[in-house]
C-alpha cells in the first residue's frame, strides 16, 4: 500500500494503510487488505454477476503485522498467520470455482492463471531408525517407515540412514525430534512401558584434587536434611517467588543498603513486579506473614524457606547462593496446661543452634550489631540484632533480628513481632559432619558451683561462658546462665550474671580441693578480662 492510503473493509470501518501492509489491488485502488480483511468495494452483493477467485500464499509475519497495526482479527487472518500449503493453492482455487458452479450455476470463464516465485521443496530431515529408541521401546524400521508414509513423506536412502522429505502441507516437520514425536503419537502412548525416571544428579562438591581426603559432599541430601529438621521441630515450609519487583525492594530496604548496582535485573522481565532476582528471601517471608495475619489464618506462626538467592561476585559474575530463611511470628502454639507465648529472638537462635548441632557444623558465634550496623543495613530491625559466623573475625553469614512496631511497609499489624533470621547454609553447615562420638555414662556424680558476676552491659553472654570453660581447663564439663538482673542493685550500665557451673573428671570423684582451685581460676579470669566483681 502507499503510505497514509485509505480502504474501507468489509466492516464497514475506514483504515489507512502504512506502506510495509500489503494489499491486492487493480489498476488504480486497493480492493482487499491481503490476508485479512477484503474491501467494501469488491464485496459480493445480490447483484453481482461476475466473480474473480484469487487464491494466495502470504507470508506469516507479514500478515500478523499487519493484523496487529490495524487490531484487526479475522477467520482469514487466522489461517495466513499460521502459515498455509504453499502447494495447495491452486488446487484450492479449482475446488471453489467447481462448488460455485455446483451450487450457484454458472460456469467458469476462463482457467487459472499460476504466478508463483518458486516450487516449496520441503526440506528433507535425516533420520536413523536406531533414533527411536529414545521413546523407550523398540520400534522396527519397517513401522517407522509405514508411519512415515502414512504421513506422505518420502522416504530415500540406506538401511540405516535415512533421508525423510515431509509432504508440503506439513511444515511443522523440521528436524528429527518432530519425526519421532510423530512416531510416538501414531504408535500411541498407551503402548509404552511405564519406567522410573532415571535418578536426578547430586550437586555435590568434587573431592579436593590435592588429595587431602576431604568427603564429596552431597549439598541437595544436606539441603533435604536441614528441612526435615525444622519440619520436625514444628516449622512450616513455605516457597515464594524467586523474582521480585522495585516496589516490594523499596519497602524490604528503604535505606538503599542493598545497591541498585548489586541487583540482577531481568532483560525482557514479563512484568514490572517480577523484574528483580530475589537478593534475600526475607522479602517473601514477610509478605507470608502478612497475608496469613490480615487473613487472620492464624494467631502464630513458624515459617521456613530453603531457597536461592542471586548477588554478584567478586569477580562481577552472577552467582546464585543457598539460603535459609526463618520467620517467627504472634503466638506459639499453646496447649491446655500452658498459656500460648508469643516467639522470640531466643527461639530463632535456639533453632538455629540445634540445626548446627545436628548437622555437624562448627558452633556459631553470636555477637550483636552495634546502632550504626543496624541504621545502615536494617533501619526497622530493634537492636537486639545480631549475627552470627565461625568466630568474631569471621565474614557475616546471618543474622538475626525482631522486627520495629513502628515497621509497617508490609502491613503487619503493629502489635505483631516478627522474629526473623536469614542464612547462608551452605557456608555454615556444608562441611563434612563429623562422626558421633558415643561416650559411656559418668560412674561418679559431678560437682555444680555457682557464680554471679556484675559486668558491664555490652559483654556478650558467649564471651563470659568461653572465659569460663578456658579457666576452668578440663574440669568444667558444662556452663549453664539461670539469672540475669538488672536493677536497683546493680550500677547503671551494669549486668548481673548468674552462671551454674559443673565439675567433672569423669573416672574419679572430685576433691573440694580441686574444685576450688578451678572455681578460683574462673573467678580470677572474669576479673581481669571484664573487670567483672562478684555478686553475693
Amino acid at each position: 500500500a502507499a503510505q497514509g492510503e485509505k480502504i474501507v473493509t468489509l466492516d464497514g470501518a475506514e483504515r489507512q494503510l502504512t506502506s510495509e501492509m500489503l494489499v491486492i489491488a487493480d489498476a488504480r485502488r486497493p480492493v482487499a487488505i491481503a490476508g485479512v480483511m477484503g474491501g467494501k468495494d469488491a464485496e459480493v452483493s445480490f447483484g453481482t454477476k461476475r466473480v474473480l477467485l484469487e487464491s494466495a500464499w502470504f507470508d506469516p509475519i507479514s500478515i500478523r503485522r499487519t493484523s496487529r497495526n490495524l487490531k484487526l482479527a479475522s477467520d482469514s487472518s487466522y489461517r495466513f498467520e499460521r502459515g498455509v500449503d504453499l502447494e495447495q493453492v491452486a488446487s484450492c482455487a479449482r475446488r471453489a470455482a467447481a462448488l460455485i458452479v455446483e451450487a450457484a450455476g454458472g460456469y467458469v470463464v476462463w482457467g487459472p492463471v499460476d504466478k508463483r516465485f518458486s516450487r516449496n521443496k520441503p526440506k528433507a530431515i535425516l533420520w536413523e531408525p536406531e533414533q527411536a529408541r529414545a521413546l523407550g521401546e523398540e520400534i522396527p524400521p519397517l513401522k517407522q517407515r509405514k508411519i512415515f508414509l502414512a504421513l506422505g513423506c518420502r522416504i530415500t536412502g540406506s538401511t540405516s540412514r535415512w533421508k525423510v522429505a515431509p509432504p508440503s502441507f506439513r511444515a511443522d516437520l523440521k528436524e528429527p525430534v518432530d519425526l519421532l514425536e510423530e512416531l510416538a503419537r501414531l504408535t500411541g502412548y498407551q503402548n509404552f512401558p511405564t519406567t522410573l525416571p532415571r535418578p536426578a544428579p547430586t550437586f555435590a562438591a568434587q573431592e579436593n584434587r590435592e588429595g587431602n581426603g576431604e568427603k564429596e559432599i552431597d549439598l541437595r541430601g544436606r539441603e533435604n536434611k536441614i528441612r526435615r529438621l525444622l519440619v520436625a521441630g514444628g516449622l512450616d515450609e513455605i516457597l515464594t517467588y524467586s523474582l521480585i519487583g522495585p516496589d516490594a525492594l523499596q519497602r524490604f530496604d528503604p535505606t538503599g543498603s542493598l545497591k541498585k548496582a548489586q541487583q540482577l535485573f531481568l532483560q525482557n522481565p514479563l512484568s514490572v513486579d517480577l523484574s528483580i532476582l530475589r537478593p534475600t528471601l526475607l522479602i517473601g517471608a514477610l509478605e507470608t506473614v502478612a497475608r496469613n495475619f490480615n487473613r487472620r489464618a492464624a494467631a502464630g506462626m513458624a515459617l521456613f524457606e530453603l531457597g536461592r538467592t542471586y548477588h554478584w561476585d567478586a569477580q562481577g559474575k552472577p552467582e546464585e547462593r543457598r539460603t535459609l530463611s526463618i520467620a517467627l511470628a504472634g503466638l506459639k502454639t499453646g496447649s491446655w496446661n500452658a498459656k500460648p507465648s508469643c516467639w522470640d529472638l531466643y527461639d530463632a537462635k535456639g533453632i538455629l543452634d540445634a540445626l548446627s548441632e545436628r548437622l555437624g557444623g562448627k558452633k556459631l558465634h553470636w555477637r550483636a550489631w552495634n546502632n550504626q550496623d543496624i541504621d545502615r543495613a536494617c533501619p526497622w530491625f530493634r537492636p537486639e540484632t545480631v549475627t552470627i559466623g565461625d568466630d568474631a573475625r569471621a565474614p557475616r553469614v546471618a543474622w538475626i533480628g525482631i522486627t520495629d512496631s513502628r515497621f509497617t511497609a508490609f502491613e503487619i499489624p503493629s502489635n505483631v513481632e516478627v522474629v526473623l533470621a536469614e542464612v547462608g547454609w551452605q557456608a555454615c553447615w556444608a562441611a563434612p559432619a563429623s562422626p558421633a562420638m558415643l561416650v559411656s555414662l559418668p560412674k561418679v556424680a559431678p560437682v555444680t558451683r555457682d557464680i554471679a558476676v556484675v559486668l558491664d552491659e555490652a559483654v556478650p553472654y558467649s564471651e563470659i561462658a568461653s572465659c569460663i570453660r578456658l579457666a576452668g581447663g578440663s574440669l568444667v564439663q558444662k556452663v549453664h546462665l539461670f539469672d540475669q538482673y538488672r536493677g536497683s542493685q546493680v550500677p547503671s550500665g551494669k549486668k548481673s550474671l548468674a552462671y551454674t557451673v559443673t565439675y567433672a573428671a569423669g573416672d574419679r570423684t572430685l576433691t573440694d580441693d580441686e574444685v576450688n582451685q578451678a572455681h578460683a581460676s574462673i573467678v580470677e579470669a572474669l576479673r581481669g578480662q571484664f573487670a567483672a566483681t562478684l555478686r553475693s
